[in-house]
């Protein structure tokens, strides 16, 4: 599992029409203008493709809460010849599962109250056993924990009044439990 909570950014368009996500990191002292400033500190959302590829685990789950943390996904649905077989090779024994906080264009919420970002927060609730609200079988899958954050993210939008946030996920085949619940 790769979970990352904090700041994310897609850069600015470039002169081939192509933007990029990065997670912010701690080093980082200038998200935008000059990448020269930015990239040797920063991960890009390719670089966590180019990672997850490598790694050898039979299943793997991203977790990013971040804004604009669903421009990461884009990395991972569009590929290339090799990107294709890799991903092809790696679905074969693994499944891959990544949920982001927000849509490209979205910021994630946090709220006080909560004590952390509204995606956390509902993550957490959701690992909780909550999640196991579909089939109720006392194991929480990933895909069952997408749909309750989903919802849970919409239900607090509504409750504190913020504006929208949609997170957002992209898989690979395998459904796969996280959690085992009593």
């Amino acid at each position: 599992m790769f979970y990352f909570s904090g700041h994310g950014a897609t850069d600015e368009v470039t002169e081939g029409g192509e933007s990029e996500f990065y997670f912010i990191l701690h080093e980082v002292q200038q998200i935008y203008g000059d990448a020269k400033a930015r990239d040797p500190f920063a991960l890009s959302g390719k670089e966590l493709k180019e990672y997850s590829l490598k790694i050898k685990a039979q299943k793997q789950l991203i977790l990013i809460d971040a804004c604009q943390s669903g421009k990461a996904l884009e990395n991972f649905a569009m590929r290339g010849p090799q990107s294709e077989k890799a991903i092809i090779d790696l679905s074969k024994s693994r499944g891959l599962y990544i949920m982001a906080a927000s849509e490209a264009d979205q910021t994630a919420k946090e709220v006080n109250d909560l004590g952390h970002g509204v995606f956390t927060y509902s993550l957490i609730e959701g690992l909780k056993c909550a999640a196991d609200f579909f089939e109720k079988d006392g194991i929480i899958n990933v895909k069952e924990l997408n749909l309750y954050v989903n919802k849970k993210v919409k239900e607090i939008a509504r409750k504190y009044n913020l504006t929208p946030q949609r997170p957002v996920s992209w898989e690979y085949l395998n459904d796969f439990p996280v959690k085992l619940c009593e």
